[in-house]
């Protein structure tokens, strides 16, 4: 299977704990509001930083921005003298424009470190997992093996005359005679499976949970 940036960003556990974080959230701002409107002028609408922040990083823009508006609204709803704009300060203005910025460069820096993840496990010419990743997941699902005695499936396979190919019509052409059996083996292998390729010519596939039959179909 090709690796995407969407992989990265809803893989591991974190998409199963994105109902705590919604929780958690919702908490935090609730918690804030209260202690906004039962201070005063102390700057408690500060602490709103955070859970913009955390939404940014779990549901990324979306996220950022919907939590900024919340924060927006706790604020106002906190400090009654905002409401009908009776008492509208110049600092109250750049409060609200910190709120919808922090969001948007929390969310963006994710999005960055989301794409250079992605770039340091994608082998760049197939799409596939690099050797680094891939080494990293096979020893995961070595391990998942043993642990419930199912069956590791691992192909190996090579692009037969690649060196004639390059030389008959050229190293573009070659490259994507690689790219071609990359997308294959990328949209003919079952979800769960993870391949790479790790030489020029050459590629791993490991399945887990995939008997011989299955793995030589």
């Amino acid at each position: 299977m090709r690796i995407t940036s969407s992989d990265i960003l809803h893989s591991g556990p974190t998409s199963s704990r994105r109902p705590h974080y919604l929780v958690l959230i919702s908490a935090a701002l609730i918690l804030i509001a209260l202690l906004d409107r039962a201070t005063g002028d102390v700057p408690f609408q500060h602490l709103y930083y955070l859970p913009i922040i955390l939404a940014a990083q779990e549901f990324g823009f979306s996220g950022g921005l919907l939590v900024s508006s919340c924060a927006v609204l706790l604020y106002h709803l906190a400090n009654p003298r905002l409401i009908g704009l009776q008492d509208f300060r110049q600092g109250d203005i750049v409060q609200i424009i910190l709120f919808f910025t922090v969001g948007l460069i929390a969310a963006k820096l994710v999005q960055d470190a989301n794409r250079l993840r992605l770039l340091s496990i994608t082998d760049d010419l197939t799409g596939l997992h690099n050797l680094r990743s891939f080494e990293s997941n096979l020893e995961t699902l070595v391990k998942n093996a043993k642990k419930d005695g199912s069956v590791l499936s691992v192909l190996v396979l090579d692009v037969d005359r690649l060196k004639s190919l390059n030389d008959q019509y050229g190293h573009l052409a070659g490259a994507d005679a690689v790219r071609t059996v990359g997308r294959v083996i990328a949209n003919h292998t079952p979800d769960r499976a993870v391949a790479c390729r790790y030489g020029g010519d050459e590629f791993v596939v490991a399945i887990p949970d995939c008997r011989k039959e299955e793995a030589r179909e």
